[in-house]
């Protein structure tokens, strides 16, 4: 029987088989491994060896079709036929930039915040309370409420300040006011640091008055003031609580040093005389607002302001009353004419009567002249009461609508002036 002739792998295997180790199907394992790969693919023609690798040719759909590249071109031929020649392209691109340009030049900004109220500054994105320019210039310090972001009313008299907290307010006149003017306000802010030392940060504290009316405001340096504020007062230099409290309790022995105060010194501290304002109806903020006695000069001063402030507001009152209806308004020109016209006349008369009793004429006879003068001037204002009388009389309900319109006008003038 004829046997077949085995590949070059196989003629190796026996040679790799051990038999007598009884393990046969392992070492024809171990074989396979050492052989794998040693084989050769035969061609066509029944040869072993590499196959040849032939140029790859484009291949074509069935029926001869367009290549790929083919296909690309049509459609951009067809897109160039539709949107015409490269000049319409190139203006449509550029009507697409000029679109795209318009689009972002009227697009409302994205960032809008709120309106300062201070008229000094009045600009956006930040309220009164972090606003870096002051107020009162002649002062050095911020007037106006921090809570509702106006200057029609202080601090001190908003309905905020009965329920406000010493610790919400050490945010309000410390921390928001750091490197700015103080606030306008009868609470001492030192005192306040000094109780609630934990939540101050001693190296960032309000200016003072006096640094803000000597440096501040001449050189205009809020303009460095970029949210943060860098800028620090001298007296602040190397500020902790030691010197708050030097500077809340002087040496009133070796100096007129009074309490470091950054209100304005023409307020009233008394709560007998200004108890109904809202900082003197909040019991925890009662400490913090200082017993100062009132001298002469601060008497005279809150006078002078009080009397300024009662001229100011007859000033307004007197500039927003009605005139006052009198009786050469109630009369027409005609008549005011008519009247002056008569009076001349009798001035005419009067000379004349004058000319004639300078002749030397007798006294008899000068007196039917003075009894005639003394007629002339009643007829003549009896003519003029005549022709007012000619003049149609104002109707009832016209002088009742202007008289109510006056009234009311009074009542809008008397509510604007109790309210500022």
């Amino acid at each position: 029987m004829a046997t077949k002739k085995t590949t070059a792998a196989a003629d190796h295997l026996p040679l790799a088989t051990n038999n007598n180790a009884g393990n046969g199907s392992g070492d024809r394992e171990v074989a396979n491994k050492i052989t794998s790969g040693q084989t050769k693919p035969k061609d066509a023609a029944g040869q072993t060896g590499k196959k040849k690798k032939s140029a790859e040719k484009p291949t074509t759909p069935a029926g001869g079709g367009p290549t790929a590249s083919s296909a690309d071109d049509d459609k951009w031929a067809e897109i160039r036929k539709l949107l015409g020649t490269e000049e319409a392209i190139l203006q449509l691109n550029k009507d697409r930039e000029l679109k795209a340009m318009l689009l972002e030049t009227l697009q409302p900004e994205k960032e809008f915040g709120p309106i300062c109220a201070n008229p000094n500054c009045g600009e956006f994105g930040h309220t009164l309370a972090v606003c870096p320019r002051p107020t009162n210039m002649a002062d050095g310090d911020m007037c106006g409420c921090f809570f509702c972001n106006v200057v029609d009313h202080d601090a001190d008299e908003c309905p905020m300040m009965e329920w406000v907290t010493p610790s919400t307010l050490v945010t309000h006149l410390i921390t928001n006011r750091a490197g700015m003017p103080p606030w306008n306000t009868r609470i001492d802010w030192v005192r306040l640091a000094i109780d609630n030392w934990d939540l101050v940060c001693f190296a960032l504290l309000p200016l003072t008055r006096a640094y803000v009316k000597r440096e501040y405001i001449p050189k205009k340096r809020w303009e460095e003031v970029n949210g943060l504020s860098g800028i620090t007062d001298p007296l602040f230099a190397n500020a902790d609580r030691r010197l708050l409290k030097q500077l809340a309790n002087p040496d009133r022995t070796k100096t007129r040093a009074r309490p470091l105060m950054e209100a304005t010194q023409t307020m009233c501290y008394c709560a007998d005389q200004c108890g109904g304002y809202a900082v003197f109806q909040n019991k925890s903020l009662a400490k913090y607002i200082p017993n100062m006695r009132v001298d002469v000069k601060t008497h005279q001063q809150l006078l002078a302001e009080r009397a300024r402030e009662v001229a100011e507001c007859e000033r307004l009152l007197e500039k927003k009353m009605p005139k006052k209806a009198d009786k050469s308004r109630k009369k027409g020109r005609r008549a005011l004419k008519k009247e002056a016209a008569a009076a001349a006349a009798a001035a005419e008369e009067a000379e004349k009567a004058e000319a004639s009793s300078s002749k030397g004429k007798e006294p008899a006879a000068a007196g039917p002249s003075k009894a005639e003068d003394n007629t002339t001037v009643p007829a003549s204002t009896t003519v003029t009461l005549d022709d007012d009388d000619d003049e149609p009389d104002v109707p009832l309900s016209d002088r009742l609508m202007d008289l109510g319109d006056q009234i009311s006008d009074l009542l809008d003038n008397l509510r604007n002036i109790v309210r500022s």
